[in-house]
């Protein structure tokens, strides 16, 4: 997953919202705090579930839910393709 990076970008806009700098010697967490945002990972692992839990309810014949349990067998070729 592609976390750190996508918080410290975040973290620049936010930082540059709040009228703060890199030598303010602010935490994130006061930032987000003052600001009243969630941090976007957060919101993704929510939406991730909020969809995990959806396609569970699906009906077992639908393409989603096919896919989501499917384990396929058999290897793959070693070496370059």
């Amino acid at each position: 997953m592609i976390k750190e990076p996508l918080t410290s970008v975040e973290m620049k806009i936010w930082r540059r919202t709040a009228v703060y700098t890199l030598f303010d010697r602010t935490r994130n967490e006061e930032i987000l705090e003052e600001m009243k945002v969630e941090p976007i990972d957060e919101k993704l692992r929510r939406k991730k579930l909020d969809w995990l839990r959806h396609v569970e309810r699906m009906n077992s014949n639908l393409m989603a839910k096919i896919m989501l349990n499917c384990r396929p067998n058999g290897r793959r070729p070693l070496g370059s393709p």
